[in-house]
């Protein structure tokens, strides 16, 4: 993804913070954290977004974090988070980084966005230290990811395919054998690559119809008003009461700088 299409979504980055991270992100980032392993020294976020993993990594322990984006208004809202951090403009296919300056590193669902996912990866190799952690997570692909699913149809109810091409890209990377490959392929030693599962817990189909009409661009009042109906009819399986709660699974790769 290049730096307008990465403004489709950091132009939500309040509605991201506000209703993705609370559901699915925070859960996950605690997640990715721990399996970075000790915490100490310089922790690298690739595409960190607004920075929700960088404060748990923070959280726990490690010393110096740098998170790294495209948007200067997720890195804005990132800072705002975590002032603490430092947070710098830069590309995952060009790291603005010393190499083997990091301790640690993490891409928490932002691989699959990457244009050349291998390459980003052979760049998050060469920043870390031999033998530092690296950890990336993805989601498994749509069809298992059914609740998100379910949104992307009505998204594309309402705005067609091409509203829907970035959301189905975050699905793109949902085989443990080919990121072990990729991994492996850029000299990354795999120690593992793991399912893991939340469930995603909404407060209400307007907080999600508001969250993907104000980023993908159907935020006039009829369009917005049709999103939420769709919504509210694909996503009536997972309805509790107001709330939506349904599972997102994905995959979590670990391994080794060489």
């Amino acid at each position: 993804m290049d730096a307008d299409e990465h403004d489709i979504f950091a132009g939500a980055a309040d509605a991201y913070d506000e209703v993705l991270a609370p559901a699915i992100f925070d859960v996950w980032a605690a997640e990715v954290t721990r399996r970075m392993g000790t915490p100490g020294g310089i922790a690298l976020d690739i595409a960190c977004g607004t920075g929700v993993l960088a404060a748990h990594m923070l959280d726990a322990g490690w010393t110096q974090i740098i998170g790294v984006d495209l948007s200067a208004p997720m890195l804005e809202r990132a800072e705002d988070r975590t002032p603490e951090a430092q947070w710098m403009a830069g590309d995952a296919l060009d790291l603005p980084l010393d190499s083997d300056m990091a301790d640690g590193l993490a891409c928490s669902f932002a691989l699959m966005f990457i244009l050349d996912p291998i390459a980003a990866l052979g760049e998050m190799a060469r920043v870390t230290r031999a033998g530092a952690p690296v950890v990336v997570s993805t989601w498994l692909h749509l069809d298992e990811c059914p609740g998100f699913a379910a949104i992307v149809e009505a998204v594309e109810a309402v705005g067609g395919p091409k509203r829907t091409h970035l959301l189905r890209a975050a699905f793109a990377l949902g085989d443990a054998d080919d990121l072990a490959e990729m991994a492996d392929e850029v000299g990354l030693v795999v120690v593992d690559v793991s399912q893991y599962a939340i469930e995603a817990e909404f407060r209400s189909v307007d907080d999600l119809a508001r969250t993907y009409s104000t980023s993908l661009g159907l935020d006039d009042a009829d369009s917005a008003e049709v999103l939420q109906q769709e919504l509210a009819r694909t996503l009536a399986p997972w309805m509790r009461g107001d709330e939506v709660v349904f599972p997102m699974a994905g995959l979590i790769l670990e391994a080794r700088s060489s």
